[in-house]
């Protein structure tokens, strides 16, 4: 089998339209997890649900598709920012690019979501979420995409939260575009940026055994940067788009062979933790995450169905509807309790509710948002560079011709 080498014809644009397909499937996943399984009564002491913990219990599937999503997720942002990166002309280019992307779709569905706790009382109703009041200092952290607990350890205060809990798979996502960035940066990508990475997630590797095997707990700032748990998901990413461009070397196949024997130890490490409480093995599902990409890798006509127009539309959509589900879902499983509405009818309702919703907030706000920040922000970002050349990438290839429009994140 031989890699892939697109040159940007209509086909290969076609084809990674196939990533946008996935990365619905992803976000959708992770919306029927947080309203069937996270807020049951064995995940969260009681059950926020008004029609119980029985899907769960029916189906024990369900508590793994939160973890699916988001490491498909990783993945797909693996390959998507070195395509970014390649497209950009430098670190101010880069990084008002994933602005535009990020920022305003966050600072909305925060405001909402903070609003709607408020207004709801969501957090009076239930004991255990009574932490969902928000802080004003959990929101200005929250916008700027920064861990509330990290921002709340520097300046002494305990127990700040993210105004929505899936915010923590943006904080991830952040410290590794910012890590791309700067390996990026330092070695003018090419060879230079695979040998970096390598290196890379080797350190990486190393505190993930080291705490695994010791219970160690390395500094922060060292976990922080290397993200032993997760770096792992974007480095085969990475090693996807080099295989998708046919830059198949020796240093790349060390990268996936190094990220696939970490993602199998750290699985069989889990399974040997739970010992018998997991109905379904890791190893399992982290074959069922990986299975998809490496068909799309290897052109497999059976991901045609992940380019079909509701797939991709999902996927376009897949940001404001991971950002502003899950909190929101609950108030309005609750509300429509409330108004008698009988149980079997609550979840399909909520699921077409925040669906419908994302779509209004993706054609209404976050493209014209994007747009804006890019015509305002890509000429301030040129004129950075051309005033301090050591902000631009001096390049040791040319630049990818995959389209922008493939974006990574959820």
């Amino acid at each position: 089998m031989t890699p892939a080498t697109p040159n940007g014809s209509p086909d290969e644009s076609a084809r990674l339209d196939t990533l946008d397909g996935l990365r619905g499937v992803a976000a959708i996943l992770v919306v029927i997890y947080h309203f069937t399984a996270r807020w049951t009564a064995q995940n969260n002491g009681e059950s926020l649900y008004p029609y119980g913990d029985g899907l769960v219990q029916a189906l024990p599937f369900l508590m793994y598709l939160g973890d699916y999503g988001v490491h498909l997720f990783f993945l797909i942002s693996g390959f998507v920012i070195i395509m970014t990166l390649e497209r950009s002309t430098g670190l101010a280019d880069f990084a008002v690019r994933r602005a535009s992307r990020l920022w305003p779709t966050m600072f909305v569905c925060a405001t909402l979501t903070s609003l709607l706790i408020s207004l709801s009382g969501i957090h009076l109703r239930f004991e255990t979420i009574s932490s969902w009041e928000i802080q004003p200092l959990e929101f200005l952290s929250s916008i700027v995409f920064v861990d509330p607990a990290f921002t709340g350890s520097l300046l002494g205060i305990d127990g700040l939260r993210w105004v929505d809990g899936v915010y923590w798979t943006l904080w991830t996502e952040v410290r590794f575009y910012a890590l791309a960035g700067l390996i990026y940066w330092l070695t003018s990508g090419g060879q230079r940026f695979v040998w970096a990475w390598l290196l890379i997630q080797t350190f990486s590797a190393m505190v993930l055994a080291i705490t695994e095997l010791t219970r160690f707990e390395p500094i922060w700032l060292l976990s922080g940067i290397l993200q032993p748990y997760h770096l792992y998901w974007f480095t085969l990413g990475i090693c996807g788009f080099l295989y998708w461009k046919g830059r198949v070397s020796t240093p790349m196949v060390a990268m996936a062979v190094m990220s696939v024997v970490i993602l199998f130890a750290h699985s069989a490490s889990a399974m040997v933790r739970a010992a018998d409480s997991l109905p379904i093995s890791p190893i399992l599902v982290n074959i069922a995450v990986v299975l998809p990409f490496a068909l799309f890798l290897i052109r497999s006509p059976v991901m045609k169905l992940f380019s079909h127009h509701w797939a991709i539309t999902l996927g376009l959509a897949s940001y404001p509807l991971y950002m502003f589900h899950e909190v929101v879902g609950i108030i309005g499983m609750n509300a429509m309790n409330d108004l008698g509405i009988p149980p079997v009818m609550i979840l399909p309702s909520i699921l077409t509710a925040v669906i419908g919703f994302a779509l209004l907030l993706h054609r209404f706000m976050e493209n014209p948002s994007k747009s804006l920040m890019l015509a305002a922000g890509i000429p301030v970002a040129k004129h950075l560079q051309k005033n301090w050349p050591v902000l631009a990438f001096r390049r040791n290839i040319q630049p990818s011709g995959a389209p922008l429009q493939h974006r990574s994140g959820p």
